[in-house]
């Protein structure tokens, strides 16, 4: 069964106190605080707001998605980059930037890799989540996400000639860049506000 990704920014002091308080329950409710919702593909990248009164966390709907999209989308970003950041035409000087971003967002094959450890959530906290990211990480990966966005072209031909010899989940280099554009999109939304984010899968 296919999962889906559902990606939070939030107040990262009032995560911890609803962790205090409720321990790993602390985000069981947040899905059904939000309205019904149709996806449409010509729509950007948007946040969404709970119907609650008190917005201390909102969900990040993804271009031509109701929210997240399926979590092997997201992953298609890892299975591309390992292998374009070893062709000998990708960027040299661009691959540590693009590496640090996905990989801390969503991994590097390794799943026994903790996402949340860095976070400074407690343990309890972190059970229902798959990763996690402090204020102070999103705005070092705004960093780093910010000089590969305004780089990404020179990505191009390393991407789609890797592309040409497999099937990925992105179809083209302009699909690819795109789900990343939005992952800076994310980090800029939490960065603004003083926020951390975190995703969980389901």
């Amino acid at each position: 069964m296919a999962m889906d990704i559902d990606v939070y920014i939030a107040d990262w002091d009032r995560v911890q106190e609803e962790i205090a308080q409720r321990g790993r329950a602390w985000n069981a409710d947040l899905w059904d605080s939000f309205a019904d919702e149709d996806s449409d593909e010509r729509e950007p990248f948007h946040l969404r707001w709970p119907l609650t009164p008190d917005s201390w966390y909102a969900r990040c709907v993804f271009r031509g998605r109701a929210s997240g999209g399926l979590y092997k989308d997201h992953f298609g970003l890892v299975d591309l980059w390992q292998h374009v950041r070893e062709r000998p035409d990708a960027a040299p000087d661009l691959i540590g930037h693009v590496s640090g971003l996905i990989i801390r967002l969503l991994g590097d094959f390794d799943y026994d890799e903790d996402l949340t450890a860095s976070s400074g959530l407690p343990a309890v906290g972190t059970q229902t989540i798959a990763m996690a990211c402090s204020p102070g990480e999103v705005t070092e990966l705004l960093d780093r996400g910010r000089v590969c966005i305004t780089r990404l072209e020179e990505l191009r031909p390393a991407v789609e000639a890797e592309m040409l010899g497999y099937s990925y989940r992105q179809k083209g280099f302009d699909e690819w860049a795109a789900l990343l554009e939005d992952w800076v999109n994310v980090l800029k939304e939490a960065q603004r506000r003083g926020w951390g984010l975190f995703y969980s899968t389901s």
